[in-house]
């Protein structure tokens, strides 16, 4: 390559020198400057062919650094300090306040429904019966406080059960199986590792049920009414549909202390713990839609259903007569330091001013009565002097 340049200089170069030889008009350097451009030509070639060579030695190492796999470089700026979101607070949920339903809401439901829980209908006959067990359980209870857990627990299982309408019927169907199961003498132990128990149930689904149970009193009256050896009805829990078989039932020092040992098989409503979580999270905090059949029904439902009324301010009894001698005293005062103009004087007026308005507040407040009284509230039975009343506080004069 640095061959081919020399030679195209010395082409480049013999054309003009051609050229001067052609023309005799024009002065003809001698042999010895030609000799001389011709070597100042090819050390200027010579630098330009260096030149080159080092661009190529140096594009290699270029390249190669820029394949290179080097450790890479952060740059940082300091833009102060992160200040995080204000947080955002949940809006608060109110209860759902329980309505008297319609005589056409109440019309395509079955007969003897009293209260439809999320659209889902309760019969009274379901009401009577736990409200009954209730009765003749240890530790049930007064009678309001019955009726109020009876509705509650029914509320419950219904609201939980509404948000898996859809899952309904494979839900009976496989109970209908586990039925057909224990009847048919299958071991209860092996239907629980096939379809499931309750939370608290051990590796084989045996759990002890105690009186007033979490569980509630409807899978309470399921465990102690069986009969040992015997499997109970299915019944509706808030996470599906169960059925026990009881094992014994442990006497305590009191009736109320007693704990029926059972084995419980149930179906669940879902595998997803959010969503069973979420529906039982909405009757927790009463966001069901309950409608009851009268008014006599809703007056007896748990309060969180119940119409929260306001009640009025409380009336306080104050000394009617002691008041209005306070204020007497204080329209003197202030007549005789509203004709003062230093700072201090001013300073007093509108204190007292402010007295005088609380106390005028106070007596238009309370229950006022005519006698004094006592620390307890009690009145005071004496003998009151006449108050002399003082003429009425001039208006107040503002400086110009």
């Amino acid at each position: 390559m640095p061959l081919r340049f020399v030679a195209a200089a010395f082409l480049l170069l013999g054309t003009p020198l051609a050229a001067q030889a052609q023309d005799p008009d024009k002065p003809q350097n001698s042999p010895q400057q030609q000799l001389e451009e011709l070597q100042r030509e090819r050390d200027r070639l010579q630098k330009e062919i260096g030149y080159a060579r080092e661009r190529a030695a140096q594009k290699q190492q270029m390249l190669k650094d820029r394949l290179a796999r080097t450790k890479p470089a952060y740059r940082a700026i300091d833009a102060g300090r992160n200040v995080p979101p204000a947080p955002v607070m949940p809006a608060v949920q109110l209860p759902r306040v329980a309505r008297v339903g319609t005589a056409e809401e109440f019309a395509n439901q079955p007969e003897g429904t009293a209260m439809l829980v999320n659209g889902r209908p309760v019969a009274q006959r379901q009401i009577d019966e736990l409200v009954a067990y209730l009765g003749s359980a240890p530790g049930g209870g007064d009678a309001a406080m019955q009726q109020q857990r009876a509705l509650f627990d029914l509320i419950r299982i219904e609201a939980v059960a509404s948000s898996f309408d859809e899952a309904q019927a494979e839900t009976e169907d496989r109970v209908g199986q586990v039925v057909g199961d224990l009847d048919a003498g299958k071991s209860a132990a092996a239907l629980v590792k096939a379809v499931g128990s309750v939370r608290g149930a051990d590796a084989e689904g045996r759990i002890e049920v105690t009186r007033n149970s979490w569980f509630g009193p409807l899978f309470e009256r399921a465990a102690f009414g069986a009969e040992p050896g015997k499997r109970s009805r299915p019944v509706r829990t808030g996470e599906g549909l169960a059925v026990l078989v009881l094992a014994e039932i442990k006497k305590g020092e009191r009736p109320e202390l007693d704990r029926a040992v059972c084995t419980v098989i149930q179906a669940p409503y879902t595998q997803d713990a959010d969503l069973l979580g979420k529906a039982q999270t909405a009757v927790n905090s009463g966001q069901v839609d309950v409608l009851v059949r009268d008014e006599a029904l809703r007056k007896t439902l748990p309060a969180m259903f119940q119409p929260q009324a306001v009640a009025p301010a409380p009336q306080i009894a104050v000394d009617a007569g002691m008041i209005e001698k306070q204020l007497a005293e204080l329209s003197v005062v202030m007549a005789e330091l509203q004709g003062k103009d230093d700072d201090d004087s001013r300073a007093k007026l509108r204190e007292i001013e402010r007295t005088y308005a609380e106390l005028k507040a106070t007596l238009g407040r309370g229950a006022a009565v005519d006698k004094p009284i006592d620390a307890d509230g009690t009145v005071k039975e004496v003998k009151e002097e006449p108050v002399k009343q003082a003429p009425p506080a001039p208006p107040v004069k503002k400086k110009q």
